[in-house]
């Protein structure tokens, strides 16, 4: 692969595996044993995913807002936010009451929002399908990460504080190696392509929906797994056997859209996704979970994949930043899960309701891909 390609990609693949693999999907396969020991209750542990995916959401509205154009300000953006990643995964390593750890979550959220979208904005002007693909394998293998050190002080009998220092550690040389340079990426002849007629407000809706449809497993599987199968290691290697889908999974979709097109990838994506979200209620076995695993890891972040490269597309204009908003569409979908879901799981006493809600809410999100893709196949993204 080429050096002006692999460089930003593999800088942003570090730079995703602290923002989201690290800074907010380590807490996903903390939550079992935090529950385990008591640490906090389940009301309390959705109080904090709601703060967090709040904070996202925050995030990506002020970015939407005010966003940064020049590229200074998007790596200082970026050092910010990683620097509160760290901070915020630290200060979960003592007890703390409910209402701070809900405040630092929402910090977290708000940190990982700007992280994504300032790489997001660096590395995906002329980025070809390859360099895309290793960007958003960034969270997957953050995840990975989680799952092994999660599974890893459970097997070491180590405390969950324990587990969140060896966390916050890996986030720390994570963020040494983003605050090296990023080798800025060569101009490269723009391929003649169409006029993109992609509807801004398909994609939001239509990324919003996928927001809401995947985070239920996102955030709960490891749960859910502990639950169902009365062992919360098992939930740790589910969640890993996730993050394992994840890791390849931007550059398989990357491909396959440059093959086949965007819309029929779309299509395909949510699919797939929208079996997974409902599986833990139709096939609620061992089976039928590490299957939700391989499906909900495989598709959410080859969504993010299909979906960034037609936001890029949209033009930018004064205070609008169209990328930042559909990206807050995403955290308004994934704030209004977990809520909906924990109330739920709550007058329920299951998460099989949850489930089905979110596989139907990315069935949804279907009818919404052709406008969404417009009349793009293969067009550039616009040059800063």
């Amino acid at each position: 692969m080429p050096v002006h390609t692999s460089r930003p990609g593999l800088y942003g693949l570090v730079a995703l595996c602290l923002a989201m693999g690290l800074g907010r999907f380590f807490y996903t396969s903390m939550l079992p044993p935090m529950l385990a020991e008591q640490r906090l209750t389940l009301a309390d542990g959705s109080a904090l995913a709601f703060w967090n995916y709040a904070g996202y959401l925050a995030g990506s509205m002020v970015m939407a807002r005010y966003p940064l154009a020049r590229r200074l300000s998007l790596r200082r953006g970026l050092m910010a936010g990683a620097g509160l990643t760290v901070l915020t995964m630290a200060a979960m390593i003592p007890d703390c009451p409910p209402a701070l750890w809900s405040a630092l979550r929402f910090v977290a959220g708000f940190a990982s929002a700007l992280m994504f979208v300032c790489i997001s904005t660096l590395v995906l002007p002329r980025a070809d399908a390859a360099t895309r693909g290793i960007l958003f394998a960034g969270v997957g293998v953050g995840i990975v990460l989680s799952g092994l050190l999660s599974g890893l002080g459970e097997g070491l009998g180590l405390s969950s504080a324990v587990t969140w220092a060896l966390g916050a550690l890996l986030g720390l040389l994570s963020l040494a190696w983003i605050a090296r340079p990023l080798a800025a990426p060569r101009s490269a002849q723009a391929a003649p392509a169409t006029r993109s007629a992609v509807s801004q407000s398909a994609l939001t809706w239509l990324y919003g929906l996928a927001g809401f449809g995947y985070i239920i497993a996102a955030t709960y599987l490891p749960t859910l797994a502990a639950e169902t199968l009365g062992n919360t290691r098992a939930g740790g290697w589910i969640w890993l056997v996730a993050g394992l889908a994840a890791m390849p999974s931007p550059i398989l979709w990357a491909k396959a859209n440059h093959r086949y097109g965007t819309a029929p990838m779309l299509t395909l994506n949510l699919l797939l996704q929208a079996i997974g979200a409902a599986l833990p209620a139709l096939w609620p076995t061992q089976a039928g979970l590490y299957l939700t695993a391989v499906l909900i890891g495989g598709t959410f972040m080859g969504t993010v994949t299909l979906v960034m490269p037609l936001a890029r597309s949209l033009p930018l204009r004064p205070n609008h930043h169209p990328l930042a908003w559909i990206v807050a569409a995403y955290g308004l979908g994934q704030l209004a899960g977990p809520l909906l879901a924990g109330w739920l799981r709550h007058s329920s006493g299951s998460f099989a309701l949850p489930c089905l809600i979110a596989g139907a809410a990315l069935l949804l999100a279907l009818p919404l891909v052709p406008a969404a893709c417009g009349s793009r196949r293969s067009v550039s993204p616009p040059q800063p």
